[in-house]
């Protein structure tokens, strides 16, 4: 269909050569980030999941880390609900759970803006920063954690300090 198209496309590889993708895909009416995971024996790609919630979906970022012989991921985005624009996360621990359900990482009043990271440990464990605009339109850093796990629970975003560079 003429229109339609895939941007930020992001790959990566764990210590086992598993392999994960996301990618937003566009079309005339809206955009949506997708995922998929490929193991180190096999040659085809799992099918993909939609892991946005709305067609207003953008910037996705993946990060893995080896699970035995499984590979964990955790995929970040933005989305704009309302005028708003949050940063959401999505987990799948192994190819049996499958995808948690997506969740807003950044606060409810948040502005998101750029300069997004994603990190993960060798033990689980994740870091998301991002910059922001609060209700005064003053611009800030903001970091979140979490543990992968099937529970898609990540702690409450906080402050960064400023840099005095």
């Amino acid at each position: 269909m003429e229109g339609e198209g895939v941007i930020n496309y992001r790959r990566r590889l764990d210590a086992n050569n598993n392999k994960a993708a996301v990618w937003q895909t566009f079309a005339p009416g809206g955009s949506s980030v997708l995922c998929s995971t490929c193991m180190a024996k096999e040659e085809e790609w799992c099918p993909y999941t939609v892991l946005s919630m709305s067609e207003k979906a953008s910037e996705p970022l993946v990060a893995v880390v080896a699970n035995n012989q499984d590979i964990s991921v955790v995929a970040t985005w933005k989305e704009v609900n309302a005028g708003i624009t949050s940063l959401y996360g999505a987990m799948r621990v192994n190819q049996t759970t499958g995808w948690s359900s997506p969740i807003r990482i950044s606060l409810e009043l948040e502005d998101v803006q750029n300069q997004i990271s994603l990190q993960i440990s060798s033990k689980g464990t994740i870091m998301a920063a991002w910059s922001s605009l609060n209700s005064k339109n003053q611009e800030s850093g903001r970091q979140a954690s979490a543990q992968m796990g099937p529970s898609n629970t990540w702690n409450l975003p906080v402050s960064l300090p400023p840099d005095n560079s």
